[in-house]
């Protein structure tokens, strides 16, 4: 009779074992697809900022006059203001998602040279009004920011 007692204890015991584990397992299976999502979700709100930044005036207007003075060698003053509009894209960039540290543009036809950066030193504050953050205009690119 004792040996019947421990033998159905056994049983109940790895019957409960195997009920939690399943049940443990779907819990994290749920709780991992909750995470792939907002991971997802974070994935797709940085691509649409790059599809916003790429397609701006700012970078074309940039693009525009860096090809204009390619082939001039005298005045750079449309591709330093160009510069400045796309600094100041950036800037709102950070201060309106404070998640962003630094924004760059990187210069394929530049051997990857940084042509305009902004980096916000202060980006992980919501406070809409932040001013102390630098200024970063590349003139031959490298260099952070």
């Amino acid at each position: 009779m004792v040996t019947s007692g421990v033998l159905m204890g056994i049983v109940i015991t790895q019957s409960g074992t195997s009920l939690l584990m399943d049940a443990s397992t779907n819990r994290l299976a749920q709780e991992s697809k909750v995470a792939a999502t907002r991971l997802q979700d974070v994935f797709d709100a940085v691509q649409r900022d790059l599809d916003f930044i790429a397609r701006s005036p700012s970078v074309q207007r940039l693009v525009n006059a860096l090809g204009s003075a390619a082939g001039e060698s005298g005045d750079d003053t449309a591709v330093e203001q160009a510069k400045r509009q796309l600094q100041e894209v950036f800037a709102a960039l950070l201060v309106n998602h404070p998640w962003y540290v630094q924004a760059r543009l990187i210069g394929a036809a530049d051997d990857g040279m940084e042509a305009v950066s902004y980096t916000h030193l202060r980006a992980h504050e919501t406070n809409p009004c932040i001013s102390y953050a630098v200024f970063c205009l590349k003139s031959g690119g490298g260099g952070g920011g």
